[in-house]
């Protein structure tokens, strides 16, 4: 035997287990592990930190956090793969299996991440509750550990929290429940295309006009739930690889830029005003309609969320802008119906 066969042999036979040479098909754990389907899917988590988060942002930080659970191995293990992403930040990436311990007659995981962490634990499942005794290792020795609990809702989400903190040797508060919802197929609401975002970019650009309900109060324009003109001009940047917008209301104006991010695979929106205001956002489709969630930071502090649906209406030359979801500093705010035409393209 040639030492490659030698090789092969050892990794086939000692590194993952030995199969009998009449098995008529591998062996499998699924019955011991299908208490997890409930979990199974792609989620995500998009909106603001609900708490500090050491190494991640700061409490209010708008982030987008998709993270997938599927079957691998034969139904013997599930892999997830989870992500935080901040503007202006690397992502933060994470790898976790989760299988069954026939020794112990336990469901185990382990997990590592893009910043040097690992992890380990022990699960216990009662319907679509499951909690997770975690014990972890930061890249610097740091040693951590949590109790984790997962549950997913009636409404279909899944909502996780986690308690019983220590880092370091030190206690730390628990965590706010944080909700992920079903990350939708590709074709709607998941993930797009640059040939999607030239789509959405030949939809946008032109010269608009239009009246707008504030959803906030703006210094020189008005008031929160006033209605005020303005006007805004889209156009393609950089090659058709972005769009550059410019808008005005009053004594107000403001600038931004949007393009397709191809690790997120979603559209993108950056922009800043003459209040010294910041927004940031994505763009997704859904139920066949542009899908707009973003979060606007003024120069006092105060942070205002909402969720924006385009209607596309009279051949492409009327867009209708319903607010949903708007808070202010979490506190929910009127929604707005916003018209706008094209004057020209």
């Amino acid at each position: 035997m040639n030492r490659l066969s030698s090789i092969l042999a050892f990794v086939a036979g000692v590194g993952f287990g030995v199969l009998a040479a009449d098995a008529a098909e591998p062996a499998s754990n699924y019955e011991q592990l299908k208490v997890l389907e409930p979990f199974l899917g792609p989620w995500v988590y998009d909106g603001p930190l609900l708490n500090d988060a050491p190494g991640i942002g700061e409490k209010g930080t708008k982030v987008w956090a998709p993270r997938t659970h599927k079957w691998l191995l034969n139904k013997n293990a599930l892999i997830v793969n989870a992500s935080v992403r901040i503007a202006g930040k690397p992502p933060l990436d994470g790898v976790e299996l989760i299988g069954w311990d026939p020794k112990e007659g336990k469901i185990v995981s382990g997990g590592f991440t893009s910043a040097g962490f690992y992890s380990h634990g022990v699960w216990t499942v009662d319907g679509k509750t499951a909690t997770i005794r975690s014990q972890g290792v930061e890249a610097d020795g740091t040693e951590t550990s949590a109790t984790i609990l997962v549950r997913v809702t009636d409404r279909g989400t899944m909502v996780w929290k986690l308690t019983r903190q220590m880092r370091g040797g030190k206690e730390l508060p628990d965590s706010p429940e944080y909700e992920f919802k079903p990350l939708k197929p590709a074709q709607d609401g998941g993930a797009l295309t640059s040939e999607d975002f030239r789509q959405y970019g030949e939809i946008m650009v032109g010269q608009w006009e239009g009246e707008i309900i504030l959803a906030g109060d703006v210094p020189g324009v008005g008031k929160n739930g006033e209605k005020v003109k303005g006007r805004a001009s889209i156009e393609w940047a950089l090659d058709k690889k972005g769009l550059d917008w410019n808008w005005q209301f009053g004594a107000a104006s403001g600038k931004g830029f949007t393009a397709w991010d191809p690790a997120s695979k979603r559209i993108i929106n950056r922009g800043f005003d003459s209040r010294g205001a910041l927004d940031h956002g994505s763009t997704v489709k859904e139920g066949g309609k542009w899908v707009s969630r973003g979060t606007t930071v003024f120069p006092d502090g105060t942070t205002r969320t909402l969720t924006d649906t385009l209607i596309v209406e009279d051949a492409g030359n009327t867009h209708i802008h319903v607010g949903t979801d708007v808070l202010l500093n979490g506190v929910k705010q009127p929604g707005y119906r916003d018209v706008w035409k094209r004057v020209t393209k």
